[in-house]
């Protein structure tokens, strides 16, 4: 359709148009179709699309979620206060506004806790304790869940199919069903403890060290890192 002929947009100026239509959902492919069909000139078209697009990345970026988000990310890698800083400062964030909030986040940082199964900071009251004795968070938790009630369903499958297999075929699904439980109750267990230092789940039982090292372990000790020895619980 040529351009101000029938078209309900007519007008509506190309930018506002395009801003509109992005804050609903439309991607900048779809409207870069849209209005060349409606008769816009392309280049027109491409350059305030790209200027909208690239500003809309520059907004995520200073979202204030995404922010806290990226500090968090950064501190995990052990990355500093003033790599932070630097980064809120390349989003478009002033410095005097940059370094103080990071500060804040720091701190709150610290009073987070290593699950002790995949080393995911947490709050301290999200933990819980798995059948091991370890703390670990909620994601953890969940797949301990999950893995115990897959593991149960199938064992309950198994017996009602032995059901109907007679005597033998019984006995069999049985003994199999109750392999399965017994897989279900290993769901929960942390097998290799996560080490804060060496950021790796590489604990150990004590043990499992061999006899030449067990002098350098501390003697209160029950679980070590495999790779730096230090005291895991």
């Amino acid at each position: 359709m040529p351009k101000g002929l029938g078209s309900p947009f007519r007008n509506v100026p190309l930018r506002a148009r395009a801003i509109d239509l992005l804050r609903t959902g439309h991607t900048a492919d779809a409207l870069h179709v849209q209005f060349v069909n409606e008769g816009e000139d392309p280049e027109e078209v491409r350059s305030v699309l790209t200027e909208l697009v690239a500003l809309q990345h520059q907004a995520a970026a200073m979202d204030p979620a995404r922010l806290r988000a990226d500090a968090r990310w950064m501190f995990i890698q052990g990355r500093s206060i003033e790599d932070v800083v630097a980064h809120f400062i390349h989003v478009g964030v002033a410095e005097e506004h940059a370094r103080p909030e990071v500060q804040k986040l720091f701190e709150h940082f610290r009073q987070l806790r290593p699950c002790q199964r995949c080393g995911t900071p947490a709050e301290p009251a999200e933990l819980v304790m798995d059948l091991s004795g370890f703390s670990i968070c909620a994601a953890c938790n969940l797949r301990d869940e999950i893995g115990r009630s897959e593991q149960r369903g199938i064992a309950r499958d198994l017996e009602t199919v032995g059901a109907f297999g007679g005597g033998g075929g019984m006995l069999a699904m049985s003994l199999l069903a109750d392999a399965m439980s017994t897989a279900a109750a290993g769901h929960g267990h942390t097998s290799r403890p996560f080490c804060a230092r060496c950021r790796q789940p590489s604990g150990v039982h004590v043990s499992q060290v061999a006899a030449g090292y067990r002098g350098s372990v501390d003697p209160s000790a029950e679980w070590v890192c495999a790779q730096c020895g230090m005291k895991i619980a």
